[in-house]
């Protein structure tokens, strides 16, 4: 390929590997050619065969999580020129990728203008300890994680009257009384302790409304600058308990997303690094989704790349 006078001398594979791993980053906002921003929640599947190249990839956008197929191409004429426009394999594509936009393309396809800057020399081209089909697996467990724990605060919604702060302190006793309860904690807790960090949380919510769509990044922030309980225990009430319930809650999730895919893991998980030596903990996401992982799997032992995702996020 040419383009700008910049030659890509990559076989079709390591284009597809390339992009691939430019989609994988979780905290990067893309901004489509019309001008919409949009996040990626999977960078797909590579695709072999005919079709499109990257198969189940699934975006934010508008407030929506779209799942269909990426197309890669070096001028964005080329979705004519191949035929794409007629061909049945392609009526699923969500997001057209290309190093040239030479053409309006009128379709409900987002598209994308990559710099070829963007693409790795072969030269510097290295393998990684983590494969990035490996890092899509857990991306995708870890937000099918959280979208499971936001659909358990329906219960607290309906019992508590659609109250707001009621609902949201129902969700997180809900969940300091299940940590306190497993047997491995009971002698180390006591019901002082479980008061006492009720208390400090109620006072959080009472400081930090979160009936007001405003600076909730800033307010999910807030409760871990809390004195108590311990920064473990803050970080999993956080995750398990608070996030889902307002994922729940908002209709507008792209704040809580790009919060989640951001935030930093304060702990390690002695379990998850047995289990995957391979795989960073850097994110608290990349822990929520091993968690999900071995959840599912049922299995002491197993590849990750092994495993198949079994879910649709349409």
């Amino acid at each position: 390929m040419i383009l700008n006078d910049v030659k890509i001398k990559y076989k079709e594979l390591e284009i597809q590997e390339s992009i691939q791993d430019l989609l994988s980053n979780p905290i990067r906002i893309w901004k489509s050619t019309d001008n919409k921003r949009f996040k990626v929640l999977s960078s797909g599947f590579i695709n072999p065969f005919e079709g499109p190249d990257l198969k189940n990839v699934s975006i934010y956008c508008d407030g929506q999580i779209i799942t269909g197929d990426a197309e890669i191409d070096l001028k964005s004429s080329n979705w004519f020129y191949h035929n794409h426009h007629s061909s049945p394999e392609f009526d699923n594509v969500i997001l057209h990728i290309v190093l040239d936009k030479d053409i309006e393309i009128d379709n409900k396809f987002l598209t994308v203008v990559l710099e070829p800057s963007e693409f790795p020399s072969s030269k510097s081209k290295q393998k990684k300890k983590v494969s990035v089909d490996d890092l899509i697996v857990i991306q995708e467990y870890s937000l099918f994680r959280l979208e499971r724990y936001s659909k358990a605060f329906l219960k607290h919604w309906q019992d508590n009257n659609q109250n707001v702060s009621k609902s949201l302190i129902s969700a997180v006793k809900s969940f300091v009384s299940r940590y306190y309860n497993k047997r491995r904690r009971k002698n180390i807790y006591s019901q002082i302790d479980y008061f006492k960090i009720m208390d400090v949380i109620e006072l959080y919510f009472k400081e930090n409304d979160f009936t007001d769509d405003s600076n909730i990044d800033k307010k999910l922030n807030n409760f871990l600058e809390l004195p108590y309980p311990g920064i473990g225990l803050r970080y999993e009430i956080l995750i398990n308990a608070i996030l889902p319930s307002l994922y729940f809650l908002k209709d507008e999730k792209t704040i809580f997303l790009d919060w989640y895919y951001k935030i930093l893991s304060k702990n390690k998980y002695g379990l998850l690094k047995r289990r995957f030596p391979h795989i960073p903990q850097k994110y608290v996401w990349q822990q929520q989704g091993m968690l999900e992982l071995i959840r599912s799997s049922g299995e002491e032992r197993f590849i990750v790349k092994d495993v198949k995702v079994r879910y649709s996020l349409n």
